[in-house]
């Protein structure tokens, strides 16, 4: 069936290369700048706060992204890429509370939390 390979290549691009993607978490414990190549951040703060910069919402249509917090003896900060926006304001994502997350997603202009 060649019309399955296309299908499969369809729907990994429509998918955001989630097919193709490496699911395991990345493990963060400094500043870091969040890519589409990652969909789980896993942040520990025990050392020090943490900066997390999401990526470019224009590069990242329908990107789903989970970060979770396993050690927030630090705060560990969320921020927009420049100067987009998380659910329409101007704002960062703080959390503070051991095993606390949120989960994201791009609409192509902005961030969204849905979880």
């Amino acid at each position: 069936m060649p019309w399955l390979n296309i299908v499969d290549e369809q729907m990994i691009g429509v998918l955001g290369g989630v097919a193709a993607n490496n699911h395991i978490p990345e493990m963060i414990g400094a500043d870091y700048a969040i890519t589409t190549e990652v969909r789980y951040v896993i942040a520990n703060s025990a050392e020090k706060s943490i900066k997390l910069t999401l990526p470019d919402p224009a590069k990242a249509l329908g990107y789903d992204l989970v970060v979770k917090v396993t050690d927030a003896s630090n705060a560990v900060e969320i921020c927009p890429y420049d100067a987009e926006k998380i659910d329409g304001a101007p704002q960062t994502i703080k959390l503070d509370v051991d095993y606390s997350y949120v989960r994201l997603v791009s609409d192509g202009v902005d961030w969204y939390i849905i979880g």
